[in-house]
Formats: structure tokens, sequence, C-alpha cells
């Protein structure tokens, strides 16, 4: 069985990973979207943002399918920190 201090010991390792999901998901802004007709372009915005350095993530989205629709639809979203939106913003800009 557990003792009293590894059942505190876990308490507090799974809320300090509870915080850190919460805090992380807050400090990411997206800069840069899209459908599938140009996911192509943000998969090069997104390669332009992490060769420059900046913090950057690529996340897909999947939109449920409705009773008119024959196929997924699916957006991609390129995410930076916060602390670097004016950066990864020039980027993009400096892009087009």
């Amino acid at each position: 069985m557990f003792s009293i201090y590894q059942i505190l010991l876990i308490l507090i390792g799974a809320s300090a990973i509870i915080v850190h999901y919460i805090y992380d998901k807050k400090n990411w802004v997206d800069v840069y979207a899209g459908a599938q007709s140009n996911i192509g372009e943000v998969q090069e915005i997104y390669k332009i943002l992490r060769d420059s350095g900046v913090k950057c993530r690529l996340k897909t989205r999947n939109q449920p399918i409705s009773r008119m629709q024959t196929s997924q639809i699916v957006s991609a979203v390129v995410q930076v920190k916060k602390d670097e939106e004016h950066k990864a913003t020039k980027l993009i800009n400096e892009k087009r």
C-alpha cells in the first residue's frame, strides 16, 4: 500500500501537470490559418517561422461531418508563443 507521503507526491505531481497544461495552452496564439485548399501555404509559413527561430507549432483541426457533407473539412493553424507574435507577424508579412 502507498504511504501518505507517496499519495501526497502523486497528487502534487498530477496537479503540476494539469497546471502546466492549462498555462501552456494560454501562451500560444494563432498567427496563420488555412483550409484544405491552401494547406501547403500554411506548411510553408510554419517552415519559415521555424527556420527563423520562432517557437511555433502546426495544429490541424478536423471539422465534424454534417449530413450534407461528403468528406471531413481539415483546417491547419500555425501557432506561436505570445511573446514571439510580433516577430512572427513581421516574417509572415514579409513573405507576402
